[in-house]
């Protein structure tokens, strides 16, 4: 039999499976062993997902994982098992990928270098699996998704499977037993969702898996060619619309640009304490200089908008508060010399795009809005260069652009922080003159959200920056 390596490895990368909590714990037959392990394996997505090259921390963290999780389950196995070799040629390959890119990612200057090494070494971790899952009978033509459920397969539970002659009368005594118990025993976690998100009836979907598994497939042609009639039967609650037209839904496919946002917001929330605080700034000296200025700078071309100032404010910030302009690994953390800023670009119904301005530090405030003036449009244009979207250590989004008050902005991996900037609005404030009286003004105000990763940053260090950044844009000159 020609074992599809290839097929094995790449199908490693499209699975969207959750971490089943993986237990080692003997006994479980060999082929449960193998089973795990894939599941465990497609946990550490960092492993396989591509945009990962901008993460080298949060990659060697995973690859690190992957390691010790190897030489665990080889410690509580016999160096005669068949599964004994595997595992040993898989470890070396997390060792060899450590050894030649840093134990941290310090020395990964570009994406090609990482792209190469997890190149490689998904090669060796593919070859492996496919010929564990050819020796124990997995599936492998088959999407992975529908082996991948723990309690699947009722025989792995104890000793290994035992391969058994059935007679014909035993076949058709089979073929026409219930269909409910046995698909329900063989739908993966992906395929229940599914079917539990569209109220649909698994007795009336034909499994093309393995003896009659129904895959992420037949569900999706059901779906095509059903429409997705909502059956009204199925779902007492609604029994009181009856009168109305049921309404069918459509499964509208994804971009792949919104995939990737998807994939990295949710690695983001899984691998950083999110925090949030919020504290409101005047700009009335903001606005009073860029009145004066944006004139000035329009002769040489250039749009001054708020966000150059931000920029500068979150420049002076960061100067004062190195730890915010670092990235977090388990060895500690890894200050960057460099400040760079990402900024966050709406492409409209696609989605939105981060470039970077590199060495913001070292810009005036016209080198800044040129910066923001030329990423932004480039942006738009889809004429950005991949190094002008990586190597950010700070990240600043507007949000306030649709008039939204208050965000909740999610980090970008692994950097430590974000800054959300609100809606400008004019309010009435009580502001204390230089005699100590107070009195009630109208000023243009603004509220900063800054997400912080807790592992890194604490309440009073978040709230030291974010108010150095406050006392930047109120005391603009």
């Amino acid at each position: 039999m020609k074992i599809p390596y290839k097929k094995i490895a790449n199908s490693l990368t499209g699975i969207n499976t959750p971490f089943f909590g993986v237990s080692w714990n003997p006994p479980v037959s060999d082929r449960e062993t193998v089973r795990r392990l894939i599941i465990f394996l497609e946990d550490r997505r960092a492993l396989y997902n591509p945009y990962d090259i901008e993460m080298p921390a949060y990659v060697a963290h995973s690859v690190l994982q992957i390691r010790e999780q190897l030489t665990e389950l080889m410690g509580q196995l016999d160096e005669s098992s068949d599964i004994y070799p595997h595992l040993q040629a898989m470890r070396a390959a997390c060792r060899k990928f450590m050894n030649s890119t840093g134990r941290i990612g310090r020395r990964f200057r570009d994406g090609m270098e990482i792209f190469a090494a997890l190149g490689e070494m998904r090669a060796i971790f593919g070859v492996h699996i496919a010929q564990l899952c050819v020796k124990y009978g997995i599936d492998i033509e088959e999407d992975l998704a529908s082996i991948l459920p723990l309690e699947a397969v009722e025989e792995d539970k104890g000793q290994p499977r035992k391969k058994t002659k059935k007679s014909p009368k035993a076949k058709t005594e089979k073929e026409n037993q219930p269909q409910e118990k046995m698909e329900n025993s063989f739908l993966s976690p992906l395929v229940r969702k599914m079917v539990k998100e569209n109220n649909l009836d698994v007795d009336v979907i034909t499994g093309s898996g393995k003896d009659g598994r129904i895959t992420k497939k037949d569900v999706l042609a059901f779906m095509e060619s059903e429409n997705l009639r909502i059956d009204s039967s199925q779902k007492p609650e609604l029994k009181q619309l009856s009168s109305r037209k049921e309404e069918a839904s459509n499964l509208v496919p994804v971009s792949n640009i919104r995939r990737t946002i998807a994939e990295r917001m949710i690695a983001s929330q899984r691998t950083s304490a999110h925090v949030l605080t919020v504290m409101e700034a005047d700009l009335s000296r903001v606005a009073a200089h860029r009145a004066i200025n944006k004139p000035l700078f329009a002769e040489d071309g250039v749009r001054l908008t708020l966000t150059a100032y931000f920029m500068k404010a979150i420049v002076a910030g960061l100067k004062t508060n190195p730890k915010v302009n670092a990235s977090w690994n388990d060895e500690g953390l890894l200050m960057h010399s460099e400040i760079n800023i990402g900024m966050a670009v709406s492409l409209g119904k696609q989605g939105l795009i981060v470039p970077v301005i590199k060495r913001a530090d070292t810009l005036s405030l016209l080198g800044t809005a040129q910066k923001v003036n030329d990423l932004a449009q480039r942006a738009r244009s889809k004429q950005l260069k991949p190094e002008e979207v990586r190597r950010g250590t700070f990240s600043l989004t507007n949000h306030g652009l649709s008039g939204s008050l208050f965000a909740t902005p999610i980090i970008t991996q692994p950097q430590v922080g974000i800054l959300g900037t609100g809606s400008v609005q004019k309010r009435a404030v009580v502001i204390t003159d230089a005699d100590g009286n107070d009195m009630i003004a109208i000023r243009p105000m603004i509220y900063l959200s800054f997400v912080f990763d807790h592992r890194v940053l604490d309440g009073e260090g978040a709230d030291v920056f974010l108010s150095d950044v406050v006392k930047t844009l109120e005391n603009w000159h």
